[in-house]
């Protein structure tokens, strides 16, 4: 990866600056990526928001392999998978086993 390409726990964590409105929920300054460090033991804000947007990744990637599947079959309905992801967005997770 080059210099110049964020990472994609930079593009989440840039993106829920911004959503914010760049402050903390005390009001405090959020501060940018590059002043971010993370400690020494292998943890910290950049490993926690990397591992965030590899989960998001992994859950959307799920849910588009299940609608390409659905279309191949002929069973879906066809819905896009940005539809799916709102929604999901919208009401919360589900409850495990539901």
């Amino acid at each position: 990866m080059s210099t110049t390409e964020k990472t994609p726990g930079q593009i989440a964590f840039e993106a829920y600056n911004e959503s914010k409105g760049g402050r903390t929920y005390d009001g405090k300054p959020i501060p940018p990526w590059e002043a971010i460090e993370n400690r020494g033991d292998g943890h910290g804000v950049k490993i926690a928001w990397e591992a965030a947007a590899e989960a998001a990744y992994a859950a959307i990637a799920s849910r588009m392999s299940v609608v390409a599947h659905r279309r191949e079959v002929g069973g879906g309905r066809g819905r896009s998978v940005r539809v799916l992801v709102r929604r999901r967005v919208r009401k919360g997770p589900r409850a495990e086993g539901v």
